[in-house]
Protein backbone atom coordinates (compact mmCIF):
# COMPACT_ATOMS: atom_id res chain seq x y z
CA UNK A 1 0.00 0.00 0.00
CA UNK A 2 1.32 3.36 -1.03
CA UNK A 3 -0.06 6.70 0.50
CA UNK A 4 2.02 9.54 1.44
CA UNK A 5 -0.16 10.13 4.33
CA UNK A 6 1.77 8.12 7.57
CA UNK A 7 -1.66 8.29 9.57
CA UNK A 8 -3.75 7.15 6.44
CA UNK A 9 -1.41 4.07 6.04
CA UNK A 10 -0.94 3.55 9.72
CA UNK A 11 -5.11 3.25 9.68
CA UNK A 12 -5.38 0.78 6.29
CA UNK A 13 -2.84 -1.15 7.28
CA UNK A 14 -4.00 -1.58 10.78
CA UNK A 15 -7.26 -2.83 9.29
CA UNK A 16 -6.00 -4.85 6.93
CA UNK A 17 -3.99 -6.82 8.85
CA UNK A 18 -6.64 -7.25 11.35
CA UNK A 19 -8.70 -9.24 8.70
CA UNK A 20 -5.63 -11.20 8.24
CA UNK A 21 -4.06 -9.75 5.64
CA UNK A 22 0.12 -8.95 5.14
CA UNK A 23 0.78 -5.72 4.42
CA UNK A 24 3.88 -4.14 3.73
CA UNK A 25 3.86 0.32 3.08
CA UNK A 26 5.65 2.80 0.81
CA UNK A 27 5.78 6.43 1.40
CA UNK A 28 5.16 7.28 -2.19
CA UNK A 29 4.86 5.27 -5.77
CA UNK A 30 8.45 5.51 -6.32
CA UNK A 31 9.08 3.38 -3.45
CA UNK A 32 6.15 0.88 -4.02
CA UNK A 33 7.77 0.82 -8.02
CA UNK A 34 10.68 -0.51 -6.41
CA UNK A 35 8.82 -3.04 -3.95
CA UNK A 36 6.96 -4.13 -6.50
CA UNK A 37 9.92 -5.27 -8.91
CA UNK A 38 11.02 -7.56 -6.44
CA UNK A 39 7.69 -9.31 -4.72
CA UNK A 40 4.51 -10.57 -6.14
CA UNK A 41 1.55 -9.08 -4.36
CA UNK A 42 -1.97 -10.18 -4.65
CA UNK A 43 -3.19 -6.29 -4.57
CA UNK A 44 -1.50 -2.71 -4.73
CA UNK A 45 -3.10 -0.11 -2.91
CA UNK A 46 -2.06 3.17 -4.22
CA UNK A 47 -2.98 6.51 -3.32
CA UNK A 48 -3.34 8.35 -6.68
CA UNK A 49 -1.97 12.09 -5.27
CA UNK A 50 1.43 11.28 -3.55
CA UNK A 51 4.72 13.19 -4.03
CA UNK A 52 7.49 11.93 -6.18
CA UNK A 53 5.50 9.33 -7.99
CA UNK A 54 1.91 9.56 -7.88
CA UNK A 55 -0.40 6.40 -8.53
CA UNK A 56 -1.26 6.34 -11.60
CA UNK A 57 2.33 6.80 -12.45
CA UNK A 58 3.54 4.31 -10.51
CA UNK A 59 1.03 1.85 -11.95
CA UNK A 60 1.99 2.48 -15.64
CA UNK A 61 5.78 2.42 -14.79
CA UNK A 62 5.00 -1.00 -13.24
CA UNK A 63 3.25 -2.04 -16.12
CA UNK A 64 5.40 -0.64 -19.02
CA UNK A 65 8.41 -2.72 -16.75
CA UNK A 66 6.21 -5.95 -16.55
CA UNK A 67 5.79 -5.73 -19.84
CA UNK A 68 9.43 -5.60 -21.11
CA UNK A 69 10.56 -8.41 -18.49
CA UNK A 70 8.14 -11.07 -19.88
CA UNK A 71 9.35 -10.20 -23.09
CA UNK A 72 12.91 -11.76 -22.19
Amino acid sequence: MADDSKTTRSFLKKQLERNGYVVETAEHGQMALECMKVKTYDIVFLDLEMPIMNGFSCSAAFREWERKTNRE
